[in-house]
């Protein structure tokens, strides 16, 4: 046999349809697939009373309730008097929807005037567990064991 005929039936095989592997099925639709991959936009219904550390009005998504895992995100957190500025260095959990809806606020006319503080950085980095947020119970929490600080 020569190369060329090898090559046409190695081509001719590879391509024989039993020998080809099948995606995995796709949604339905493309909202089906965004619902599968991406946290509730518009964040989820209070459960419980607000958490005074969170900025939080009654037009603003709970700023802790989840779902999934994928829901919660750890970041620096805002005043809760106007949401406009950055208080502290160390993250805290909270909602994408959250997340999102406060990073608005912060750049809405309503924060135009705000005068923020420099905000200190930490001589030591946070813990792990600090920066990896959970849903637990339905509420964004952190992977830190009850009574850690986080800090290294």
């Amino acid at each position: 046999m020569t190369k060329a005929a090898l090559v046409l039936l190695m081509i001719g095989c590879s391509h024989a349809p039993e020998a080809r592997v099948k995606p995995p099925a796709a949604p339905a639709t493309p909202a089906q697939a965004a619902d599968q991959s991406l946290p509730p936009a518009a964040g989820l219904p209070r459960t419980i009373p607000r958490d005074p550390r969170y900025y939080a009005p009654r037009e603003a998504p709970d700023p802790l309730a989840c779902r999934d895992d994928k829901d919660c995100i750890s970041d620096t957190i805002v005043d809760a008097k106007a949401g406009c500025c950055v208080v502290e260095s160390d993250p805290m959990p909270q909602t994408w929807a959250w997340h999102a809806w406060v990073t608005e606020h912060r750049m809405s006319p309503s924060c135009d005037d705000a005068k923020c503080q420099p905000v200190a950085v930490p001589d030591n980095l946070p813990r792990a567990c600090l920066l990896e947020a959970r849903c637990q119970a339905g509420r964004c929490d952190t992977r830190c064991e009850t009574g850690d600080t986080g800090v290294k």
